[in-house]
C-alpha cells in the first residue's frame, strides 16, 4: 500500500498517537497532515538526497545501498521511479527529481 504523501512533501516515516487516534507523521518535519490532493508520480523520478556526495568512513558505511552504489566511496545510486514506499521519500514538485535514502550512510 502506498504511503500518502504529507503536506510537508515527505512520506510517513512513522506513526504518533493524538487525542487516541494513530496518525501517519513525518519524523523530520513533525508533520502529522497528508497533503488534500495526492501528486501523480507516474514518470517521476527520485534520486537519494546524498548523490554526489562521500560516504562517512565508518563500519559498513560502503556496504548497506540498497540501489547500486554498494562498495563505492560516493553515493552512485541510479534513479528510482518515484514512489511513496521509498525510504525517506520527499515529493519535490519544483524540482525535476524527487529525493529518497538509499542507505549509502548506513541504517543506525
Amino acid at each position: 500500500m502506498d504511503k500518502k504523501i504529507m503536506e510537508c512533501g515527505c512520506a510517513p516515516q512513522g506513526t504518533t498517537r493524538i487525542d487516541g487516534v494513530d496518525v501517519d507523521i513525518c519524523i523530520t518535519h513533525m508533520c502529522t497532515e497528508p497533503m488534500e490532493k495526492q501528486p501523480d508520480l507516474t514518470g517521476r523520478t527520485a534520486r537519494c538526497a546524498y548523490f554526489g556526495r562521500t560516504k562517512p568512513q565508518r563500519r559498513y558505511a560502503n556496504d548497506e545501498c540498497n540501489y547500486g552504489c554498494r562498495g563505492n566511496p560516493v553515493c552512485q545510486c541510479g534513479e528510482q521511479p518515484s514512489d511513496s514506499n521509498l525510504a525517506f521519500f520527499k515529493y519535490k514538485p519544483d524540482s525535476p527529481q524527487d529525493t529518497f535514502y538509499c542507505g549509502c550512510h548506513g541504517w543506525d
